[in-house]
């Protein structure tokens, strides 16, 4: 009896040897052959706005504003003229320079620096009661810590399980994937 109850665990115990690899092989492959669906963009941009928002680090240059900030001005862009210096886009949707707005660009910018510039992206939704409100940053400062994590850390991993239909595999095997009209970015590089 104890015979057979020993072979067991060892049939089990090489059994889960080779599954593993084998898991982490089709997982990989999965992944690789999965298209992109909406789901991963949704990730993709939810984590975008927290790296932005809850960004620990210092700038020189810290460009601030509304949509038109966040979508027109490239730190990337910036960079290839001012190389020393470290540049941050901190635009927002529909922002206003509210006590909100002017707190969080306090805490990017680098004093220690000789080199310190902060570019206000005056509009006219920046000035009114309207852009004061700053609804699309307040909605990013109130995110939870689990999901500020989940986002930041882990955004790979919840990508690789996002679910997708046979068509959109199909369109993908096609060559018709949909591709993104636009990139963003708040840091260089």
């Amino acid at each position: 009896m104890s015979l057979y109850i020993f072979n067991f665990k060892h049939i089990m115990k090489e059994r889960i040897f080779w599954l593993i690899p084998f898991l982490l092989f089709f997982i990989g492959v999965f992944h690789y052959c999965a298209p992109k669906t909406d789901e991963k963009r949704v990730i993709e941009n939810n984590s975008f706005w927290k790296k932005k928002t809850f960004d620990k680090n210092k700038y020189n240059i810290v460009i601030c504003g509304d949509s038109r900030i966040y979508r027109g001005v490239s730190p990337r862009a910036m960079q290839k003229v001012l190389s020393d210096l470290s540049i941050i886009n901190f635009g927002y949707g529909s922002a206003g320079f509210s006590d909100v707005m002017l707190d969080e660009i306090d805490k990017r910018i680098y004093y220690e620096s000789a080199d310190k510039i902060l570019v206000l992206g005056i509009t006219p939704l920046t000035l009114t009661r309207e852009g004061i409100n700053n609804y699309h940053l307040e909605y990013e400062l109130k995110t939870k810590r689990e999901e500020i994590i989940e986002l930041v850390y882990f955004k790979k991993v919840l990508q690789l399980f996002t679910p997708f239909t046979i068509k959109q595999l199909g369109q993908k095997i096609k060559g018709k994937e949909f591709s993104t009209s636009f990139h963003q970015e708040y840091t260089q590089g």
